[in-house]
């Protein structure tokens, strides 16, 4: 019996530290863009927001929108620690308030680091 009831705390106590996700756009600031093998780093600011992602969280679920690129659903978002997730190759950690975040992804010929501003989407009806 003390096993079972163990078991049930444990459970309901790593259960109520997770936060749900909420659903919300988050609009590109700034990519920093690092050659991993000559550390060289070249920056793009929102003033040339044409060239930037847009990332929509929806139900834990990554979609990612690029000027090149129509929409499309990159990967669920599994929290790792309290406020960072991880998706595919990305790394997302969020402010508490989730307003803004830097995300991180990491190529073989590039690392690129991204702060983002991000807002609640609206809930359907």
């Amino acid at each position: 019996m003390k096993t079972i009831f163990l078991a049930l705390l444990i459970l309901a106590s790593t259960n109520s530290f997770a936060q749900k996700l909420p659903n919300m756009l988050c609009y590109t600031q700034m990519v920093v863009h690092i050659d991993p093998k000559t550390f060289a780093i070249r920056k793009t600011t929102n003033s040339d927001i044409k060239e930037m992602d847009l990332y929509r969280i929806d139900k834990d679920e990554l979609y990612i929108y690029s000027p090149t690129r129509a929409e499309y659903r990159y990967n669920k978002l599994i929290e790792i620690e309290d406020l960072r997730f991880y998706s595919g190759h990305k790394t997302l950690l969020f402010e508490k308030d989730y307003k803004s975040a830097i995300s991180t992804h990491t190529y073989d010929d590039e690392i690129r680091v991204m702060k983002f501003q991000c807002s609640p989407k609206a809930k359907e009806k």
